[in-house]
């Protein structure tokens, strides 16, 4: 994964002085490089199942350092499958259970948390759910799979089982092509990378 990206921020021409594996003070950044505006961006490829407080004291600690902070995540077999049926069906969305750290990157990151997958990086947008659905039922979250055409006729509705919860969500991919680096000083003082996608799910 660090290689892939590595090897097309290189050959885009966009960046400068990319490194893998750079050391930041007693930190190690994934890949670091400046931007075609002189600005340092550190970029980090974890699983996304990172710890939460090992990542917010990441992200701090290069915000304080000046460096803009890219979160690029993969690893997850649940999210995995769901990209395999949204990339065959553009457009489309799926439930997913989303993870803390995904729902934390996709308010910092305006909309959207980015992973790779397949040597692609897909910008990952979460929809709200307007519907009550059975969280604990994978073939209700996928739906296509349920046999019972009402709620109220499956066995898990008398149970409890149907919920809204926040993690759960509906998902909306947009495959990353434009590899310019945009950074933003947010409000809440962290320092942020993101990719020039469109805010697509507006569209």
């Amino acid at each position: 994964m660090k290689k892939v990206i590595y090897q097309t921020l290189v050959n885009s021409a966009l960046c400068k002085d990319i490194a893998i594996e750079y050391p930041i003070g007693d930190r190690i950044a994934d890949i670091f490089l400046k931007n075609s505006q002189g600005k340092e961006v550190a970029i980090e490829c974890p699983s996304s199942s990172l710890d939460i407080l090992e990542f917010r004291k990441k992200i701090a600690y290069y915000s304080y350092k000046g460096i803009y902070g890219l979160w690029i995540f993969s690893g997850n077999t649940e999210l995995d499958k769901r990209l395999v049926k949204l990339v065959h069906a553009r457009g489309a969305r799926l439930y997913y259970k989303s993870t803390e750290l995904e729902r934390r990157c996709h308010k910092w990151y305006y909309g959207r948390f980015y992973y790779f997958y397949n040597n692609t990086v897909y910008a990952v947008h979460l929809h709200p759910i307007e519907k009550w659905v059975a969280s604990s039922c994978d073939e209700c979250i996928d739906e296509s799979r349920c046999e019972y055409p009402e709620r109220a006729d499956c066995p898990k509705y008398s149970e409890g089982h149907f919920q809204k919860p926040k993690e759960l969500r509906e998902i909306s991919i947009y495959p990353v092509t434009n590899f310019r680096l945009m950074c933003v000083d947010r409000k809440d003082k962290l320092r942020i990378a993101k990719f020039n996608e469109p805010t697509w799910w507006k569209v």
